[in-house]
């Protein structure tokens, strides 16, 4: 393996550094906003109403049990990073 010369510095400032992660943390959020509106379209409810459903539901339901753990995760996970953009 031939060594690489590195012929330019590339001089990255702390703002730069703070605006690619700004960057990061809204796509990141964008990308969990879209999976929470697909379980919202897909239920036709908010998560808290889905969660309330879920626990007084007689019976348990598979398929609505996987979905709400899911759901739920990108839900604390959504609002995880909404904090920090604050």
């Amino acid at each position: 393996m031939n060594p690489v010369n590195i012929k330019e510095i590339t001089e990255v400032t702390g703002r730069e550094i703070e605006g690619y992660l700004k960057m990061k943390l809204y796509t990141e959020i964008t990308l969990i906003k879209e999976k929470l509106v697909l379980f919202e379209k897909k239920y036709g409810c908010p998560f808290a109403q889905f969660e309330k459903a879920i626990n007084d539901a007689p019976q348990e339901d598979f398929e609505k049990w996987d979905d709400y753990m899911e759901w739920k995760a990108f839900h604390k996970k959504y609002y995880h990073l909404k904090k920090r953009t604050a």
